[in-house]
């Protein structure tokens, strides 16, 4: 699997800095100039063109590459990164034409924007028609909203979202004004490989980490050539580069806080790069492959996603028995969306956006991923098949939205294979609060509350959240046994019963 990280190039010398922005600039034009002769030629489609079985002629990027390559030239600066804005280009124009293929009429040929400042002439024009935009229209969804308001007669509440609505669009048009003063960042150079011999490498010495890049041409005036000293590691192969001779750039990365990207780069494998500069500030996003070592499991942990709790999670054994719990109480979790909502409302009622509205999901993200690293470490800790009952269209608890729902599930689905544990497998939702973990008795009275499991079979009380994730690992369970296929609740409740003795018989269909 692959993950990226974003590394800041720590405090780049002057002359570094002139140097990243010709790269940057160059190969900025480099692919501009690509993609614009190649779009030219009114005969590209017949000459990139093959027959494929079905006797369809389709674009082929070989064929469409070898035409680029005839259009860049090999002696220009920025030379060791050629081939990369070549198959840039290549890529970019191979997406347009799939595009136009599936007959996407409203598709615009890729193009690169001129990388200047604007003249006073075209600021002025930008800034009049800013002013004299009385209204800026609204979104067609907004619109909607609006209408259905007035329709249900609720006029005030209508003209106050129109208000607000109508301010998000004006604060959007200003933004757009603003944007088009300022020079557009120049498009990121792409390093597919990652060795000495040429695109990036990481390297560390010490407990510092650094990248090479290999960029100019031999002629340029910003080429160097460095002897490495002593101590400096390529990270993706291990190797000792202390005394080799390197003609390129050699920059300091940093770290962030908490040092996260620490862990990609001393569990995962560097594969491809971008230097990307923005506002001011240059970065470096790599992409890592992790190859974590498959987990045998011996355990099954089934997490319930709830209104008491965010997930009330239980560990079985393959015998049935329950052998550990983890309640992931959602206090925090709820006292902070609530504080949000109220601030939304405020915001929303006073017709004003000065509440910034990412906030919430980006706490709301990050507390989730707490919530699923703890659920991780569990399965771990057990060796545990992590199981999920399928949540479908509206079925969700009243404490996570559908979004949160979706979130805990994929943040589960990357850590869980990022250390080698297989992915979450789905049981049916159907009656998992409504079955006794004890007896396997299913009534609509077990529930005589939101927090409250009580069997009126067997009299076995429990939390309802803590009860149904024992159910959803026995029915993933059984799932396990049939195959992996969905099982009837008929057909599990049969073998629960056989399983707890409550029913001679026992069945595994």
């Amino acid at each position: 699997m692959f993950k990226a990280a974003s590394f800041k190039i720590h405090k780049p010398s002057k002359h570094k800095i002139a140097a990243l922005d010709t790269a940057l600039n160059c190969y900025h034009a480099t692919v501009k100039q690509a993609i614009e002769t190649a779009l030219a030629d009114p005969q590209l489609r017949e000459k990139i063109s093959l027959t494929d079985k079905r006797g369809k002629s389709r674009p082929n990027g070989y064929l469409l590459e070898k035409e680029i390559r005839k259009t860049v030239p090999k002696g220009i600066a920025i030379a060791r990164v050629r081939d990369y804005a070549i198959v840039d280009a290549t890529s970019m124009i191979l997406s347009y034409l799939a595009k136009q293929a599936k007959g996407d009429d409203q598709v615009q040929p890729p193009t690169l924007p001129k990388l200047q400042a604007p003249n006073e002439r075209e600021i002025a024009s930008s800034m009049q028609i800013f002013c004299e935009t009385i209204s800026h229209p609204i979104k067609e969804r907004h619109k909607k909203i609006v209408a259905e308001l007035s329709d249900q007669g609720q006029t005030r509440t209508a003209r106050r979202m129109k208000a607000v609505f109508e301010s998000w669009a004006t604060t959007k048009a200003a933004g757009q004004m603003l944007r088009s003063m300022e020079i557009p960042a120049p498009h990121p150079i792409e390093f597919t490989h990652c060795e000495l011999k040429r695109g990036f490498l990481l390297a560390k010495r010490e407990n510092h980490y650094f990248t090479f890049a290999k960029i100019f041409a031999s002629t340029s005036k910003y080429r160097k050539e460095y002897t490495l000293e002593n101590g400096f590691v390529d990270l993706a192969t291990g190797e000792d580069l202390t005394g080799r001779k390197y003609p390129g750039f050699i920059f300091p990365l940093e770290l962030g806080r908490d040092h996260h990207e620490k862990e990609f780069i001393e569990k995962g494998r560097p594969r491809s790069a971008k230097l990307i500069k923005r506002q001011g500030e240059y970065f470096l996003n790599i992409v890592f492959e992790f190859t974590p070592q498959p987990i045998q499991t011996i355990t099954v942990l089934g997490i319930d996603r709830g209104a008491a709790m965010i997930g009330a999670s239980t560990v079985i054994d393959r015998s049935g028995t329950m052998i550990d719990r983890l309640d992931l109480h959602g206090d925090t979790f709820a006292s902070a969306m609530a504080e949000y909502r109220r601030r939304i409302a405020e915001a929303q009622r006073d017709g004003r956006r000065t509440f910034n509205f990412k906030l919430r999901g980006r706490r709301s993200e990050n507390i989730i991923g707490e919530y699923a690293n703890r659920l991780v470490q569990k399965a771990i800790e057990h060796r545990s098949q992590v199981v999920l009952e399928s949540l479908q269209g509206r079925a969700f608890g009243r404490f996570l939205t559908q979004s949160q729902v979706a979130k805990l599930q994929q943040k589960l689905t990357y850590k869980l294979e990022c250390v080698g544990l297989p992915a979450p497998i789905e049981v049916p939702a159907a009656y998992t609060s409504q079955t006794c973990a004890r007896c396997g008795h299913k009534a609509h009275e077990n529930r005589p509350s939101q927090e409250e499991f009580l069997c009126v079979s067997c009299g076995y009380a429990r939390n309802a959240d803590e009860n149904a994730s024992e159910i959803i690992a026995l029915r993933g369970l059984h799932q396990t046994q049939c195959g992996g296929r969905y099982q009837k609740f008929d057909a599990f409740q049969v073998w629960l019963k056989s399983q707890r003795g409550t029913e001679p018989s026992a069945m595994t269909g």
